[in-house]
């Protein structure tokens, strides 16, 4: 019948949520694709999450005055993002809005266009200071490539960084927050910067790509005797191996499993997809916004670089600055796709789309 459905050509309304899309997940083999879904109650969690947005062109709730059950998640929608924006008053100075450290890079994942790339994003997001800490050797790569940033020179070999308590602790000084992994490599000195980092970081710290490579070898309990606030941002595969389980498992309960992790390790996670989960364990927020155009390489490090800056801008409220900078992300990536295609847009797309999704939601405030 699904398939009838959707070989008829019709105007397709579904009531609820879509037959064969799981409400809780958004997964399903075969699922009818509607012109319009008209959710009865409250929104739900299939109708973002899996491939939701693959089978749902349109969703609008129906409140019938029946409170929601089952879930504590919200959606972040642009009031949210417009209202925890701050005001940049004229008597304010880079040191207002704070320093953030960007931590990696190495020669064989051609890191120092990444973090140029993280940099980038973070002084676009309203940064006051982005602090690049790099392998030394990579050092005048990474110059060339931006010009905003300061750079902090690590110790290295052969274009990967080595473990200086020293290095890192000059890297981090008078930091708000400090993001790491980007292009860093998987090797057992990116593992000793994390733990190192864990246990004398008194900062926010995001962990990304090999970050949370690092952390899943030192074992995720060390995450409860940190020293530091840590955001974790993660894509399905990446959080499995946290988790040690399959990608499969982490898909089938992403919000459950994402909230029982941050409340045990006391983190916030940000667990990526075609629609993000942001959740400290207790209150859990989504977002829709993105697009296929974004699944390319680097779009993490400008999601890494965002949300560094709106950290650093609202340390108080961590989960709803993690939340929204996912919001911007993806809001930027929808521009950059409306211009250069979902076939053609690069991360560089998305970054270079940051000003006009501040402009808009300073304009409409």
């Amino acid at each position: 019948m699904i398939e009838l459905i959707n070989r008829s050509g019709l105007r397709v309304i579904s009531a609820d949520i879509n037959s064969g899309i799981n409400g809780e997940n958004g997964l399903g083999p075969v699922a009818v694709r509607s012109d319009l879904t008209v959710s009865i109650g409250s929104l739900k969690p299939g109708h973002f999450l899996g491939r939701a947005k693959d089978v749902m062109k349109q969703v609008v709730n129906a409140d019938i005055g029946i409170p929601p059950v089952g879930h504590s998640l919200s959606l972040m929608e642009e009031e949210d993002v417009k209202a925890l924006l701050p005001r940049r008053d004229h008597f304010s100075n880079k040191g207002t809005y704070g320093t953030v450290v960007l931590i990696g890079g190495s020669l064989p994942y051609s890191g120092a266009i990444r973090l140029a790339a993280t940099a980038n994003a973070a002084m676009r997001s309203g940064a006051g200071i982005a602090r690049i800490a790099a392998p030394r050797s990579l050092c005048p790569v990474v110059a060339s490539s931006i010009l905003e940033s300061t750079l902090c020179p690590m110790e290295d070999r052969e274009g990967s960084m080595l473990f200086s308590e020293e290095s890192l602790a000059r890297a981090v000084s008078g930091t708000r927050v400090a993001a790491f992994g980007m292009g860093a490599g998987d090797t057992e000195e990116t593992r000793k910067m994390v733990d190192w980092l864990l246990q004398n970081y008194e900062g926010i710290l995001i962990l990304d790509a090999d970050g949370l490579n690092a952390l899943a070898a030192i074992g995720p309990d060390r995450l409860q005797s940190a020293v530091c606030r840590v955001v974790l941002t993660p894509h399905p595969g990446e959080f499995a191996r946290l988790n040690c389980c399959t990608v499969r498992d982490v898909l089938e309960a992403p919000a459950a499993m994402a909230e029982d992790f941050a409340r045990k390790q006391g983190v916030i996670i940000l667990l990526k997809g075609s629609a993000t989960l942001i959740t400290d364990g207790e209150n859990t927020r989504l977002t829709d916004r993105g697009c296929p155009g974004m699944a390319t390489a680097g779009s993490g490090d400008v999601l890494s670089g965002i949300l560094a800056a709106l950290c650093a801008w609202l340390p108080s409220n961590l989960l709803q600055a993690t939340a929204a900078a996912a919001w911007i992300n993806g809001r930027a990536g929808e521009l950059a796709q409306e211009k250069s295609s979902d076939i053609s847009m690069t991360a560089g797309d998305t970054a270079r789309a940051l000003p006009e999704v501040f402009r808009l939601l300073r304009d409409q405030r």
